[in-house]
């Protein structure tokens, strides 16, 4: 019983937006969840990022991706759970 299968992936830009760590995180998240609503508009059956977008252009350190780093599980993988099953974000 085979079907074919949309995939998505998302990029975010090499560019970094935001001052401080919490601003450039925060607006890497809106980002991320923009482009999985897009990539669900789109029929995508799965969508695919790196796993340090949520942290991507924050320096890359031990302190700042200990106190930036998203747990998992944690909010972050609730609210992608929460994003999947079509509630709003």
């Amino acid at each position: 019983m085979a079907r074919e299968v949309r995939v998505s992936t998302i990029q975010l830009p090499m560019w970094k937006e935001g001052e401080t760590p919490q601003e450039i995180k925060q607006i890497n998240l809106k980002r991320i969840f923009t482009m999985l609503t897009t990539a669900g508009e789109r029929g995508s059956d799965v969508a695919v990022f790196g796993e340090m977008a949520n942290v991507r252009n924050l320096p890359f350190n031990e302190e700042t991706l200990l106190k930036y780093a998203d747990a998992v599980p944690g909010p972050l993988t609730v609210q992608l759970g929460r994003n999947r099953l079509g509630d709003q974000v």
